[in-house]
């Protein structure tokens, strides 16, 4: 598994071509089929998602403030664009070249994946009122859902390098509170006006102004230790998973590896007679 996370270093972000030589199919997974089947599938995802994050924006006052918001926008709009590039963005058979809106949709798959299970795992909030149950689909459900429609549908490969779209995000909400704390803008959702109350940060545990030195050691810990604990985690499942692969490459495939092994007892016969 360590051979082959290092060899993934050496490929392109987004190459077709695995570390196992195996070359992806683009048209099948980017367009799986059966086509009609799967729009059936995501049609209630998209809606039920769609429904979540108005519902979110009507209840929230300070609604974007949070990383479990952000985490919900990024997979909203990664669902949106898995969506049209299957019903909209036909791919030719043999196709071998990424366009840029599939590796959109590949990237932001690979970093909602790994946001999801980040606040799923260490921000879930169980005070959510439970006629909604806010948090639950948030720091949950929509994890399963992106699980399903990046894992089963489509099938996308992680590759090691997506690790930077996960840092983008993560390191862009930590400048996002330094700059909040900085600004004294508070926090409408649990701010009041009692001085003694340390209620202005967004996590009690991220505090930059009471706690500066824990908050940074704390950043520095999820940044270092917790975020590729996780990616590497999320891409161990995606090893497991199997692929849609050019069905056209695998006789080639072993086609070649006869012809090499051939040569090698060429070469021990050769070897023999000497």
């Amino acid at each position: 598994m360590f051979g082959r996370l290092l060899s993934e270093c050496r490929l392109p972000m987004f190459g077709t071509t695995g570390a196992d030589g195996k070359t992806i199919d683009l048209k099948e997974t980017f367009n799986p089929s059966p086509k009609i089947l799967w729009v059936v599938v995501k049609v209630p995802i998209f809606s039920l998602n769609t429904f979540s994050v108005i519902n979110s924006i009507l209840m929230e006052s300070f609604w974007l403030a949070h990383l479990t918001t952000w985490a919900s926008l990024i997979s909203t709009v990664y669902l949106i664009t898995s969506f049209l590039s299957l019903v909209l963005v036909p791919i030719e058979a043999g196709t071998k070249t990424v366009s840029s809106s599939s590796k959109l949709t590949w990237g932001l798959f690979a970093c909602s994946i790994n946001l999801q299970m980040f606040v799923t795992i260490l921000i879930f909030d169980s005070s959510t009122n439970l006629l909604y149950r806010r948090a639950i689909y948030e720091q949950g459900i929509l994890f399963f859902l992106v699980a399903l429609d990046g894992f089963v549908i489509h099938r996308f490969p992680i590759r090691f390098k997506h690790i930077v779209w996960v840092y983008l995000v993560d390191i862009s909400y930590l400048m996002w509170t330094g700059f909040h704390a900085a600004s004294y803008i508070g926090n409408p959702s649990t701010s009041d006006t009692d001085p003694a109350t340390d209620d202005d940060s967004l996590y009690s545990s991220l505090n930059w102004d009471e706690k500066p030195k824990d908050s940074a050691i704390l950043a520095a810990i999820l940044l270092c230790g917790g975020v590729p604990i996780m990616f590497l985690f999320i891409w161990s499942i995606s090893v497991c998973i199997p692929k849609h692969y050019d069905a056209l490459e695998e006789p080639k495939r072993e086609i070649a590896l006869k012809e090499e092994a051939a040569k090698e007892k060429e070469a021990e016969k050769e070897q023999a007679i000497v």
